[in-house]
């Protein structure tokens, strides 16, 4: 607690403390569950560049927000709280993926705000900061918890957008085997639809 504070200190025990297993102190998990605080409380102090254009990629991350407040939600109801962290794990990371290039304000405060909300029950002292930055209204421990609304889930945009992503890297990689830095151009030929 002195070194890392109280909500790493609880992150790590409840996220390692397996009720079918012992809890094993582990001191690099310790610093592990620290990094991870820290990336969530720089979603509030790194702010990303701003667009008010809504592409598929936002569609993907309002699916995500959405699919992980249900699973978190379900999850912390069942008492499994190290797996509603993990959720919670990767849905920042969805966060930095999506930050990644210009993003809508409103939607990307709405993921903000909502991990912020999720994480109170694991991280209340950092949780309380990130809503006070996020200018919330009272103190968060009252505040409503985020519901979800399974019309927003999009399996279909998250795929395209994987897809687009996949295409992405995978031309990357084959530009650095043939070391090209810049191509002239680059053709994609696609199979008919089955």
């Amino acid at each position: 607690i002195d070194k890392y504070g109280p909500d790493t200190a609880r992150l790590f025990i409840l996220f390692t403390a397996l009720p079918e297993k012992e809890l094993e102190w582990n001191d690099q998990g310790v610093h592990g569950s620290f990094r991870f605080l820290k990336r969530v409380f720089s979603l509030v102090e790194e702010m990303p560049e701003f667009s008010s254009v809504i592409e598929n990629r936002d569609k993907k991350i309002i699916s995500k927000l959405n699919k992980t407040v249900k699973k978190v939600t379900e999850l912390i109801e069942e008492f499994k709280l190290s797996l509603a962290i993990g959720a919670l794990m990767e849905f920042v990371n969805d966060i930095y993926k999506y930050k990644e290039k210009e993003v809508n304000k409103k939607i990307y405060m709405e993921c903000v705000s909502v991990v912020s909300l999720l994480i109170a029950p694991f991280a209340p002292h950092i949780a309380e900061e990130m809503w006070l930055k996020l200018k919330g209204k009272g103190m968060i421990s009252v505040a409503k918890w985020p519901g979800f609304d399974d019309s927003k889930i999009d399996d279909e945009a998250e795929a395209l957008e994987d897809s687009v992503m996949n295409i992405v890297n995978d031309i990357r990689r084959v530009l650095e085997l043939i070391k090209v830095s810049t191509p002239k151009s680059i053709k994609l030929i696609v199979s008919f639809s089955w």
